[in-house]
């Protein structure tokens, strides 16, 4: 059930982002994401293994369902030179 639950966030989330007229989001929501994606710029991968376990969540669930400022969260890191955080989400996708 919570498996279920966090799968619907991250998707919720995407289809809010990829809208053109994005629709109000819960602010607890949009937090959670914010900080999944500080994360994952941040180039920590104790910070980015620290919020995926704090909001349940795997790697899998990142690499296909979050969308930060318009990249998936892979190009996201590497275009801020996070290569440790991207490699390690492309790793453990599967």
């Amino acid at each position: 059930m919570k498996r279920l639950s966090t799968l619907l966030l991250t998707a919720t989330a995407v289809f809010a982002f990829n809208m053109p007229v994005a629709n109000a989001m819960d602010k607890s929501t949009e937090l959670k994401l914010v900080q999944l994606c500080e994360a994952a710029k941040s180039n920590s991968l104790i910070r980015l293994q620290t919020k995926l376990k704090k909001y349940r969540l795997t790697y899998k669930d990142i690499a296909q369902g979050l969308v930060c400022n318009g990249h998936d969260v892979v190009t996201f890191s590497k275009l801020h030179d996070a290569t440790d955080t991207a490699s390690m989400i492309v790793k453990n996708q599967s």
